[in-house]
């Protein structure tokens, strides 16, 4: 549709294309299940959806990326559309009472009615721009999490205050991985409840 729709571009129609890449994704799955990972997916879309209007449209690229294209507007007009967009589904969260925030990735990528440009050139020069946005934003996390500890550290506080005994029987308890923690103090052993089940051990075991 997309490669159709570029073909019968006047020379001066411009097409912008903007891939997105929903970010927090993993992490809805990882705690809500794969139900809620579908549901925000689905509220994404139909979100997305309903900001377009004719002859723009959007189609899905894999599972959490979708590509929008949009004809005769400035490449100016669609960031901002696209940054307006972004910071409603980040509220969607706390607007649905929901304990998880979600934002996207994009990159843009235009043509026009004179270019040779293809629709897979057209992908290429987004999924490249969207690239650079996730290495902006990994960069920009990692310098606010050292800035964080080294705050911490100055002023004497943890940023993580957890109590050892109660966070040494979480990451136990955790997982029906074949993880053991030692107890470097107290020389015991403490297994979760697949290593016990499987290999008839005892809940914990001293070492000496």
């Amino acid at each position: 549709m997309l490669e159709e729709k570029m073909e019968k571009l006047d020379s001066g129609q411009s097409c912008v294309l903007v891939l997105i890449d929903i970010d927090e994704l993993k992490t809805v799955n990882e705690c809500f299940g794969f139900a809620e990972e579908d549901v925000v997916l689905q509220k994404i879309s139909e979100f997305l959806n309903s900001q377009l209007e004719s002859p723009d449209f959007m189609f899905r690229i894999s599972g959490d990326e979708f590509a929008l294209a949009f004809f005769g507007k400035s490449v100016k007009t669609v960031s901002k559309k696209i940054l307006e967009w972004r910071s409603r589904i980040e509220r969607y969260g706390q607007e649905k009472g929901r304990p998880y925030s979600v934002s996207f990735s994009y990159g843009l990528s235009h043509t026009n009615g004179g270019s040779k440009c293809t629709v897979d050139e057209l992908l290429d020069q987004a999924d490249e721009k969207m690239y650079e946005e996730k290495l902006r934003h990994y960069k920009n996390n990692v310098l606010a999490c050292e800035e964080e500890i080294s705050l911490s550290k100055q002023s004497g506080k943890t940023s993580m205050d957890y109590p050892a005994e109660y966070l040494y029987e979480a990451i136990v308890h955790s997982t029906d991985d074949y993880l053991y923690v030692c107890n470097m103090k107290t020389g015991v052993f403490q297994y979760t409840s697949a290593l016990i089940d499987e290999f008839d051990l005892p809940g914990d075991c001293s070492s000496g």
